[in-house]
Order: structure tokens, then C-alpha cells, then sequence
């Protein structure tokens, strides 16, 4: 009855050093993805302000190419930019 005991109990502490194993793995991994998906938000703000400023640069040089045109020809221009954007 002893014996029977210990090797549950063996078994038991073996499948348990497994999962903590597997767990500590899985909280490393959910940790390199947590840092990825920041890096991912940094880029694509960055980008996002980067072809924001893009479209503004665009916008000044209409303006310089046409003086002469009104702000409300350039307007459905600069909503459609605006609204593209992610």
C-alpha cells in the first residue's frame, strides 16, 4: 500500500514539475509578445504621424502650385487624405 503511494505521489510531483515548466515557458512567451506588440504600436504610430506629415508637406505644396485656388477646392481634397488613414 506504501509503495502504491510513493509511486502516485512520484507521478504526481513528475507531471507537476512539467506543467510549472510549461508555464514558465508560456509566461516567457506571453512576455516576448506583450514587448512585440508595443514595438508594433511604436512603428505604426510613428508611421502614422510620419505619413501625416506627408499629406500636410502635400498640402503646402498645393497651395504653393495654386495660390489662386480657395480653400473650399482643396477641402474634399484633404478629407479624403484624412479619412484614408488607418
Amino acid at each position: 500500500m506504501e509503495w502504491t503511494m510513493k509511486k502516485y505521489a512520484d507521478n504526481l510531483l513528475h507531471v507537476l514539475e512539467g506543467m510549472s515548466g510549461r508555464l514558465t515557458q508560456l509566461e516567457f512567451n506571453s512576455q516576448h509578445i506583450e514587448y512585440t506588440v508595443g514595438e508594433l504600436k511604436v512603428e505604426s504610430a510613428d508611421n502614422h504621424g510620419a505619413a501625416d506629415g506627408k499629406l500636410r508637406s502635400l498640402e503646402n505644396m498645393i497651395r504653393e502650385v495654386f495660390p489662386s485656388s480657395s480653400n473650399s477646392a482643396l477641402k474634399p481634397i484633404m478629407i479624403r487624405g484624412h479619412s484614408s488613414k488607418p
